[in-house]
């Protein structure tokens, strides 16, 4: 066969103790994904799912519970997911980082029972 017609792998396989190792498209490490390119929407898609689910808590609970301890749900449920790694991930510019925003508004709406 002519060399111009072989393929090259531009990734040769990973031996690690004789033990193959296969390329991974996304890993989740300490919390974070992080995927082959760099991009973070799948950080970012996990964040926005966690952040989403604890705004409809707060949301249920600000019939029963004064405005300080909405303030204090909110920096113990969703203020975490925000400042996590977020030097990471919150300095790329083509991440889709409004839907953070947008969440961010909505639980600020939901603490101060704005529609």
């Amino acid at each position: 066969m002519p060399r111009q017609m072989e393929s090259y792998n531009l990734y040769p396989p990973l031996i690690v103790a004789n033990v193959h190792l296969e390329k991974s498209f996304r890993v989740k490490y300490l919390g974070v994904y992080i995927d082959c390119h760099l991009t973070w929407h799948d950080h970012i898609d996990y964040i926005c799912g966690k952040i989403s689910k604890n705004i409809n808590i707060m949301a249920k609970l600000k019939h029963y519970v004064s405005k300080a301890t909405l303030v204090s749900v909110y920096y113990s449920l969703i203020y975490p997911y925000l400042t996590y790694a977020c030097t990471l991930w919150g300095n790329n510019c083509n991440a889709p980082l409004s839907q953070i925003v947008k969440l961010q508004n909505k639980a600020v709406r939901v603490r101060n029972d704005v529609p």
